[in-house]
C-alpha cells in the first residue's frame, strides 16, 4: 500500500549536518531573485546571510560570487570587489567574476583595471561580446585609440550585427583621420539601425 509507505530522505541527525547547506542554498536563491527583480531590500538580506555563511565556505566560488553581486547591488563596492577577487584566487578563469570586476572598474573610472579584467576574460572566452565592449570603452576613455580600434575591428568581425562596435569605430577612426574606414562603419551602423 503506497499510502502506508513512509519516505525518509534523511533523519534528524543527518539534517543537523545539512542545516548550513540548506541556509547556503536559500541565500543563493535569494541573491539570484534579488538580481532578477533588481530588489535591493532582498539583496541586502541575501548579502547579510551569505556573509554570515562565508566562514563555513571560504573557497565556495558560488557563495563568494553572490556576495560580490549582492554587494554591488547594495553599494558595498569594496566588499564586492574583495569577494569577486577571492573567487578569482580560487578559480582564475571564473568568467562571471572577471566580467563583474571589469564592469565595476569601468563604472568607477578605473579604466586600466577594466581593460585588464576584460582582456583576461577575452583570452578565456574569445566570443564574450560584453568583455569586448568593456575593453573597447575603457581603452577609449584612456585615449588608447590604436589599441581600442584594433580590438573593436576584431569585435566587429566577430559580431558584425552589433551596432556598438560600428558606432565606436566610426567615431574613433574619424578622430584618427581615417575617414574612409570611418565612413564604412557609419554606413554599416545606418543599415543596422534601419532594420
Amino acid at each position: 500500500d503506497i499510502a502506508a509507505a513512509k519516505l525518509v530522505l534523511f533523519d534528524a541527525e543527518d539534517y543537523r549536518g545539512l542545516e548550513s547547506e540548506v541556509k547556503r542554498a536559500k541565500a543563493i536563491v535569494m541573491a539570484k531573485a534579488a538580481l532578477r527583480s533588481s530588489d535591493t531590500y532582498v539583496a541586502f538580506q541575501a548579502y547579510d546571510l551569505l556573509c554570515k555563511l562565508r566562514p563555513e565556505y571560504p573557497t565556495d566560488t558560488e557563495l563568494l560570487f553572490q556576495i560580490g553581486i549582492t554587494g554591488k547591488m547594495i553599494n558595498r563596492i569594496p566588499e564586492s570587489i574583495e569577494a569577486l577577487q577571492t573567487v578569482l584566487n580560487v578559480d582564475p578563469k571564473h568568467e562571471a567574476a572577471l566580467m563583474e570586476l571589469a564592469a565595476i572598474a569601468d563604472d568607477q573610472g578605473e579604466y586600466l583595471l577594466a581593460v585588464d579584467y576584460a582582456t583576461r576574460l577575452i583570452a578565456i572566452n574569445p566570443r564574450n561580446k560584453e568583455a569586448f565592449g568593456r575593453a573597447v570603452h575603457a581603452l577609449g576613455q584612456i585615449n588608447r585609440l590604436d589599441d581600442g580600434i584594433k580590438l573593436a575591428r576584431h569585435a566587429s568581425n566577430l559580431f558584425p550585427y552589433d551596432r556598438r562596435f560600428h558606432g565606436w569605430l566610426s567615431d574613433a577612426l574619424q578622430a584618427k583621420g581615417m575617414t574612409k574606414e570611418a565612413d564604412q562603419h557609419r554606413k554599416m551602423l545606418d543599415r543596422l539601425e534601419k532594420k
